[in-house]
């Protein structure tokens, strides 16, 4: 069996990945600054990770001639060249900060943590990338083993659960294995949906958009709320998975609206969503410090400034990843062409 993404990018997936960004940065802004906004931040939180890992099912792709092993060595590439990125930037930073203060001291369970990857580590931040291996692994073995449609979701149903009362135990699994167990089953719902148009006329989708909104608000009237997904903070999982799934096809049903307006945008920052999700976190810690008695005393005022300065945030982020990939496609090449033009002429003496 074969996995692999698609080589054609499809447009309307890098604008929902660009919105979906966008709500990640927009969660966390309202969990470090504006702590009070609950209501804005479940609905956020009800559903913006699932919606990532949909869209990372809508892009995979099963063929029948691919190892594990061959899947392995192409997603440590795919997901490790970003988190290990981001953990030497990191590691500089902690360095800097024991420099500063004189104090270099080794936490003996963070360390642990750390190396195994569990959600308990130094770099618990960049959860997504080591959860999202995993659960494709996992994913992979249940199409190699499993070919009856049926038995497949009743498979992937089962390790949903698994991961979750594993979860539950406390007990710390390496590479995000129990959460990975859990999130596998929306990709599920990404591989099995992709074929299904979703353009599907404006009645029906204003109908569809109706069911999906009318599915979530009831669930958040009856408490079905969620507080985080990389350590299965859930409340309700039934519930949880519900809303992840309606309330990802109530955005893809619009996006794919909005994709026909061509946003560039938006289309940029899905395609560097990987790089965004790591690189926003220092910048939110630098706003925090700016940020911090800056609460209005009209609740409104609170909101539209959270949703502003997400935007914002998100902006700048993406600039600095224009002009880091402006430098590496300029300055390596020179280099490069340097480095061949020295070799040439000590040949030539």
């Amino acid at each position: 069996m074969r996995i692999k993404y698609m080589k054609k990018r499809i447009e309307w997936i890098d604008l929902a990945r660009g919105f979906a960004i966008y709500l990640v940065i927009l969660g966390h802004t309202i969990q470090f600054i504006f702590p009070e906004e609950k209501f804005i931040f479940r609905i956020i939180y009800s559903f913006h990770m699932p919606l990532f890992f949909i869209l990372c099912g809508c892009t995979f792709q099963i063929r029948n001639d691919q190892t594990c092993l061959d899947l392995i060595k192409k997603k440590i590439i795919s997901y490790g060249k970003p988190y290990f990125i981001f953990v030497i930037i990191d590691l500089i930073g902690m360095f800097i900060k024991c420099l500063k203060y004189g104090v270099f001291s080794v936490n003996v369970k963070a360390l642990f943590c750390t190396v195994f990857m569990t959600y308990d580590s130094l770099f618990s931040e960049l959860w997504f990338f080591p959860c999202l291996f995993i659960a494709e692994i996992i994913l992979y073995f249940v199409y190699k083993y499993i070919s009856n449609i049926r038995v497949r979701i009743i498979a992937v149903i089962l390790i949903a659960f698994c991961g979750y009362f594993i979860n539950t135990t406390g007990i710390l699994l390496p590479l995000q294995l129990d959460v990975a167990m859990f999130v596998q089953l929306f990709i599920f719902v990404g591989v099995e949906t992709k074929q299904f148009n979703y353009n599907i006329g404006l009645i029906k989708e204003l109908i569809f958009l109706f069911i999906f909104l009318s599915i979530n608000i009831y669930i958040f009237s009856v408490g079905g709320i969620v507080d985080g997904v990389y350590k299965l903070d859930v409340y309700n999982p039934i519930l949880f998975i519900i809303t992840g799934i309606t309330g990802t096809m109530s955005s893809i049903v619009v996006i794919k609206k909005m994709a026909k307006a061509h946003v560039k945008l938006f289309l940029k920052i899905g395609r560097n969503s990987a790089y965004i999700y790591g690189l926003h976190y220092y910048l939110l810690r630098i706003c925090c410090k700016f940020t911090e008695r800056m609460h209005f005393g009209v609740k409104y005022f609170n909101i539209i400034f959270t949703f502003l300065l997400s935007f914002i945030l998100m902006i700048i982020t993406e600039m600095i990843i224009d002009i880091i990939q402006l430098a590496e496609n300029t300055l390596v090449p020179y280099t490069i062409k340097l480095l061949r033009g020295r070799n040439e002429k000590n040949n030539c003496l």
